[in-house]
């Protein structure tokens, strides 16, 4: 059963992923702005650079053009984890951080897929496709609920 104090909109959780919006899009659009496409500016020569460029697609390169059905796709998973959250009780409940960071690098990049027509990606290991804060944010959430049900399993 779900009470009236379940349905309560949770401020933790909407301010980390908001957190995680605000700041992706600051430092995309500093990246925008003093970047040149192509042309890294090494931080950390040779496994680290800044590199602007831009992804039509989902992570690692993979359905390029699909912009639409990322589009789509971005906005299923942003609702669906906030009604998934905010439908169960505490024990039945995904941690909070993992999923605010989810949601906050899914909406941040649904911002640029909406705004610019593609992702802007410009964190650059040499071993690693090029990234943004928004990409680690998902995979630093996704990686933590791993964890937990790991945890929860055993």
């Amino acid at each position: 059963m779900v009470t009236p104090a379940m349905r309560r909109p949770d401020v933790r959780l909407a301010l980390v992923a908001l957190a995680v919006l605000i700041l992706d899009q600051l430092t995309k659009l500093i990246a925008r702005n003093t970047l040149t496409s192509g042309k890294p500016l090494a931080l950390a020569a040779p496994f680290l650079s800044l590199t602007l460029t831009t992804n039509t697609g989902a992570g690692f390169g993979i359905l390029q053009g699909l912009n639409t059905f990322l589009i789509v796709v971005s906005i299923a998973i942003i609702v669906f984890l906030g009604w998934y959250y905010h439908a169960k009780n505490d024990e039945e409940r995904l941690p909070r951080v993992p999923v605010a960071l989810i949601m906050g690098g899914a909406m941040s990049n649904l911002v640029d897929r909406i705004a610019f027509g593609a992702v802007t990606d410009f964190i650059d290991f040499s071993f690693w496709p090029v990234f943004n804060g928004a990409d680690a944010a998902i995979t630093v959430g996704v990686a933590l609920l791993l964890l937990f049900h790991l945890r929860r399993a055993s």
